[in-house]
């Protein structure tokens, strides 16, 4: 039951882990792929609506000082103004009728702008003088007129340029009367003759607070701020949360979209020229701002917290469902490993576990019929160990009869074929040392020159590897006995003088041994045929007295060497035969 209980437990908790790691990591993936697409989208949703505000500001503030400046060309291509300050000696007459025609078209254009603060008509008309604020005369004309010029080398405008006056600052053309507020100069050159002698310009005042109106409106959230910064990066006007650029705000001016840090707080901004001033309308936006809101994050995280319990139930009952069967038949597998029964377990499905069921029971009966074959073997071999102990027995004692009769060559041989009997069924081994198998082979030999009438000279030869590992190494028992008693029967039983070589030698980690005997040899036909049988398993049944072939030996050096040993066979009509085995060893 403490087996069940483990199985039970290990595959619950393999099966919840397995559930939750195919569902969490999918689920994972597309919960990351689904917040960084909201950010993105937040993020873009953001920079789009900023610069939606900013394009809508920046057309309202062009559109105000497009609409100055044609203000300016209006006064300046007026008829009555370019005589004005044309002609010289212009009487009384003539000035006060001009007047009542310039000071209310004046009055109009201020009362439909607010942001426009004033209008004058500089002059250098000696017959002139100023009046109503609205005419100004100018002694040094020729150098403000140049001055316009270097503001604006490139007029934007024909015959404009504007220009930016801070607060407590001296009017341009007024050598003692300060600004009270930030005021834009917008200059229109007044040219009333062929050569361009310039008489005069228009100079139209805007009330830089109110021109800036529309960056004070624009909507701002929390940490946010709005600047206007010319081109030598100094801030004109501001809105929102306090921004210090310093050095940074010569970076800002142009089109584009920047990142930079204020006060340890990253600020991303994005800024827009405005060319007809020669300035940036630039929008700072915290980093916060940017990513989603705190209670998102937060939403998000319980979310997917509810989401893994909610996974972990249905992992359990999930996992409940399906190893109810599973864990019954695991009951049933423990009860027969402790009682050693050959229950098959009914099939109640054809799905995935009733074929793990049905390849179960087969192995079952397949495990019964092999047991039961166990048995059989064991019980025969329990009787046929009787047998070499008997052969074993009688050769002794014909051993002892034959040398108290004093025939001694009877005994040796009865001596022999004890040994070889003991050595090739008792005991039962697999593997015996090199050695071992040599000295079986030499008394093989010694035991087929008792029954010869011309005995078989032999030859051992190995290298000093091989001598000094003879005990060591490990073969199969009987690789060599058939190899010569396969060379007694059918290679030498036509020679008078018969020779067995048997030579040993290490090549790398390869053992090679080579069986060579002086018989009639085969022809390559005869060859032929030989290696087609033992390639096809079919033994030689006169090959050995115990049935143990050639094709026996290749056999049992496939099973004991799986891979790493080779047999091959060699031979020359009346020359021999020669047997080479190729065995790789450690």
């Amino acid at each position: 039951m403490r087996l069940i209980h483990a199985i039970r437990s290990s595959l619950l908790k393999k099966t919840i882990l397995v559930i939750m790691a195919v569902v969490l990591l999918p689920l994972s993936i597309w919960t990351f792929l689904y917040f960084d697409a909201l950010s993105r989208n937040h993020y873009n949703n953001k920079i789009r609506s900023v610069q939606n505000a900013m394009s809508q500001t920046i057309i309202s503030m062009d559109n105000v000082m497009e609409l100055c400046v044609k203000f300016g060309w209006v006064l300046a291509d007026d008829s009555k103004i370019n005589d004005l300050v044309k002609y010289q000696q212009i009487d009384q007459t003539i000035i006060t009728q001009t007047m009542y025609h310039i000071k209310p078209l004046l009055n109009i254009i201020m009362y439909q702008n607010d942001y426009i603060k004033s209008i004058r008509i500089v002059h250098n008309n000696q017959t002139l003088f100023n009046i109503y604020d609205l005419l100004y005369r100018e002694e040094k004309l020729a150098d403000r007129i140049s001055r316009i010029h270097q503001l604006t080398p490139e007029m934007r405008f024909p015959k404009t340029a504007i220009e930016y006056c801070q607060e407590g600052h001296l009017y341009p053309f007024t050598d003692n009367f300060q600004a009270d507020r930030d005021i834009w100069y917008i200059y229109t050159i007044i040219d009333t003759t062929s050569l361009n002698q310039y008489v005069g310009f228009i100079e139209v005042v805007v009330d830089h607070l109110r021109f800036c109106q529309p960056i004070a409106n624009m909507p701002k959230e929390p940490g946010e701020s709005v600047l206007l910064i010319d081109r030598g990066g100094t801030v004109l006007f501001s809105s929102g949360a306090a921004a210090d650029l310093g050095h940074e705000a010569l970076q800002l001016t142009g089109d584009g979209i920047h990142t930079l840090s204020q006060d340890h707080t990253r600020m991303t901004a994005i800024s827009y020229e405005l060319k007809n001033i020669e300035a940036s309308l630039v929008y700072l936006i915290p980093q916060a701002n940017l990513s989603l809101a705190e209670d998102q994050w937060v939403f998000m995280f319980f979310a997917i917290l509810i989401m893994i319990c909610s996974l972990f139930v249905l992992s359990i009952l999930l996992s409940r469902l399906v190893l109810k069967k599973l864990l019954a038949f695991s009951s049933h597998i423990e009860q027969i490993n402790h009682t050693q029964a050959d229950h098959i377990y009914p099939i109640r499905s054809h799905d995935e576990l009733g074929i793990l069921i049905n390849t179960f029971n087969q192995m079952i009966m397949r495990l019964h019929a092999a047991f039961e074959r166990e048995r059989e073997l064991l019980y025969a071999q329990l009787t046929n160990q009787l047998k070499p102990h008997f052969i074993c027995n009688a050769m002794d004692m014909l051993r002892i009869k034959a040398e108290k009769a004093g025939q001694n060559p009877i005994a040796t041989a009865a001596m022999q074929i004890g040994k070889f009997f003991r050595y090739s069924m008792v005991p039962a081994k697999i593997t015996v040392s090199l050695r071992d198998e040599l000295n079986d082979t030499i008394n093989y030999i010694q035991l087929v020159n008792q029954l010869r009438e011309s005995p078989i000279e032999h030859s051992l030869s190995m290298d000093a590897w091989i001598e000094q590992h003879l005990a060591d190494v490990q073969v199969p028992k009987l690789i060599l006995q058939p190899i010569v008693e396969n060379a007694v029967r059918h290679g030498l039983v036509k020679r008078a003088i018969g020779y067995i070589s048997i030579d040993l030698k290490r090549s790398e980690d390869i053992l090679v041994i080579q069986v060579e005997d002086n018989g009639i040899g085969m022809n390559e036909e005869q060859l032929a045929a030989v290696r087609q049988n033992l390639q096809t398993d079919n033994n030689d049944e006169n090959s050995s007295v115990h049935g143990l072939g050639l094709a026996n030996v290749i056999k049992r050096l496939d099973f004991q060497f799986p891979g790493r040993s080779t047999f091959d066979i060699q031979s020359q009509p009346s020359v021999g035969t020669r047997v080479i085995i190729r065995i790789q060893i450690s």
